[in-house]
Parts: structure tokens; sequence; C-alpha cells
């Protein structure tokens, strides 16, 4: 299964360190170009900012919805 995802639920899972579980329940959880600039903004966590910048295979940005 696939998804898409907004900020919130991937801010606050990395937070917590538990991101992984989105990796777990989805082969790929897909997020526009827009929540990705969000989630590497400067006045994001620096612990969200760097972990975003290695997340796995299964976290893929988009600058359009799949198909």
């Amino acid at each position: 299964m696939k998804a898409v995802s907004n900020t919130t639920p991937l801010r606050y899972l990395i937070a917590i360190e538990q991101e992984y579980l989105l990796g777990r329940l989805f082969e790929k959880v897909f997020v526009p170009i827009a929540v990705h600039e969000e989630l590497t903004d400067a006045k994001t966590p620096e612990i969200v900012r760097r972990r975003v910048a290695s997340l796995p295979s299964w976290f893929e940005v988009r600058t359009r919805e799949p198909r």
C-alpha cells in the first residue's frame, strides 16, 4: 500500500523517533515538495531536518501526485 502525507504526522513521528513505523505500514510514503520544504525549513527542529535529509527509500518527495 502507498500513502501521501502532510507535515504533521512526519514531523511528530520523526521527533519521537518512530518514523520507521511508516516504512512498516506502507511500501511508499509520497510527500509533496511543499511538505518537504516545511520539514527542512530553518524553523523546524534540527532533529527533524537532519532525519528528513536521510530518510530511507520508502520516503519519496513528489512534485505532483503519484499515479
